[in-house]
């Protein structure tokens, strides 16, 4: 159990590391710089790796939406800032492209030098452990796996029909779909992707 405490207490540091550099480089203020490095460290405690791998890219999920919708709908576990619709973690990064009611403020001529590093670097941030295999607890396997059974344990075992019935039906019907079928006629083809090389 020490070793993942040990593991997500690095990975805590190079992601506070990660957001001080984006932070410095986008002109955010410090003050926003020591909420969001408290609010990582925190959330990280008392959450584990689901902040980090979870949590984290839901709000990388909500911008990457945003860009395509010019509305950014903050998920669920981030809290907005007063009488404004910007997340409070990474405010000062988020308010270089957003408006306070939420909406995209990148002009018609795409976004500024520093609107497009704060989108990057919001995403950085938020996909840095996106995918990241790590060993699960054991108290985190063992839930996964009570789950499992319990659900699995509610399914129906007795169908109305059965399996012979089931194979009859289906055979009668592929034998309808290809009464016709010769499969000489067939002239086999390239697809959409190939390549014509002289």
């Amino acid at each position: 159990m020490g070793t993942l405490k040990s593991q997500l207490n690095e990975e805590v540091e190079l992601l506070c590391k990660l957001t001080t550099d984006v932070t410095l480089l986008c002109g955010s203020s410090p003050s926003d710089l020591r909420h969001d490095l408290a609010t990582i460290r925190r959330r990280a405690h008392c959450e584990g790796l689901g902040f980090l791998s979870k949590a984290l890219p839901k709000l990388g999920k909500a911008l990457d939406r945003s860009l395509e919708t010019s509305v950014l709908e903050v998920p669920d576990g981030f809290s907005t800032k007063r009488n404004s619709k910007i997340p409070r973690f990474l405010c000062g990064l988020f308010r270089h492209v957003y408006s306070e009611d939420g909406t995209l403020s990148v002009g018609d001529v795409g976004p500024t030098l520093l609107q497009f590093e704060c989108i990057r670097g919001i995403r950085q941030i938020c996909y840095l452990y996106y995918k990241v295999e790590v060993p699960y607890d054991d108290n985190s396997i063992t839930r996964v796996l009570d789950e499992f059974v319990d659900v699995d344990s509610h399914l129906p075992t007795d169908f109305s029909v059965g399996t012979d019935q089931t194979l009859l039906v289906a055979s009668q019907l592929l034998e309808e779909l290809f009464a016709d079928f010769d499969p000489f006629d067939v002239i086999p083809g390239h697809g959409p992707g190939s390549v014509a090389t002289g």
